[in-house]
C-alpha cells in the first residue's frame, strides 16, 4: 500500500529527469549519464524517506553516498587494516563522509519530532513503530542508523542500474528500439503508468532485469 502511495511521487520525478534529457538530445550534446542517475534516484528515494528532497544538498549527499562506497569496496579488498580508532588518512575521510550524513538526517529527525506530525513516508513509519513486547519506539540514533542503510544502500544500487541500463541500451540499438515501441505503443493505446500498470510494460522489465 506505501509502495502504491509512493508510486506517483516516483513517477513524477522520472518526468522531471526526463524533460532535462529533451534538452541534452535537442542539441546533441554528450553528457555524464551516472550523476544525472544518481541525482535522480536521490530524488526518489529522499522524498520516500523525508517526504521532501535534498534539493540544497543533493551534490554533497550524492557525493558522500559514493565515497562511503568506494571505502566499503576497499575494506573488503584490504581486510587486514589498522583499527577505524586509529586516525589514518584513510580513516578520517570516511569518518568525515559518515559524519556530514548523520548531521543532515539528524537535523530531519529533529524538525520532524518538533513539528509532531506523522507524514506518509518512511521516517514517520519508523518512528510510529513500537516493539511488540515493550511498546518502546526507536530512539534517534537507532532512527539514523535505519535511515542510513536505506540511503546509502538504496541509492547507489538503482543509479549504477540504471546507467548500466542506459549505458547498454545504447549498444544495442535493436532492444532499445523494441523497448521503445512498446513503451509508446502501451501509451498510446491509453494505459497511464503507475503502480497497477507498469507491470504491462514485459519488454521493459525483460531489459531492466
Amino acid at each position: 500500500k506505501k509502495l502504491e502511495e509512493l508510486t506517483g511521487m516516483m513517477i513524477a520525478c522520472a518526468e522531471q529527469w526526463a524533460d532535462k534529457f529533451e534538452k541534452y538530445a535537442a542539441t546533441g550534446e554528450a553528457f555524464n549519464v551516472l550523476p544525472e542517475m544518481t541525482g535522480l534516484t536521490l530524488d526518489v528515494i529522499s522524498k520516500a524517506i523525508f517526504s521532501t528532497g535534498v534539493d540544497d544538498k543533493a551534490d554533497m549527499v550524492g557525493k558522500q553516498i559514493t565515497l562511503l562506497n568506494e571505502y566499503l569496496v576497499e575494506k573488503i579488498s584490504r581486510p587486514i587494516r589498522l583499527p577505524a580508532a586509529i586516525p589514518t588518512p584513510f580513516n578520517v575521510k570516511e569518518r568525515k563522509a559518515m559524519q556530514m550524513l548523520y548531521d543532515l538526517i539528524d537535523g530531519i529527525i529533529d524538525a520532524r519530532r518538533k513539528e509532531g506530525i506523522s507524514k506518509d513516508d518512511l521516517l514517520s513509519m519508523l518512528m510510529d513503530a513500537r516493539d511488540e513486547e515493550t511498546g518502546e519506539s526507536m530512539d534517534n540514533k537507532q532512527l539514523r542508523d535505519e535511515l542510513m542503510t536505506i540511503f546509502v544502500a538504496g541509492n547507489e544500487t538503482s543509479s549504477n542500474a540504471l546507467t548500466w541500463t542506459l549505458y547498454l541500451l545504447s549498444q544495442n540499438p535493436e532492444a532499445a528500439g523494441k523497448m521503445i515501441a512498446e513503451i509508446d505503443g502501451k501509451l498510446d493505446a491509453g494505459v497511464v503508468l503507475s503502480f497497477n500498470t507498469v507491470n504491462e510494460f514485459h519488454y521493459v522489465r525483460q531489459v531492466i532485469e
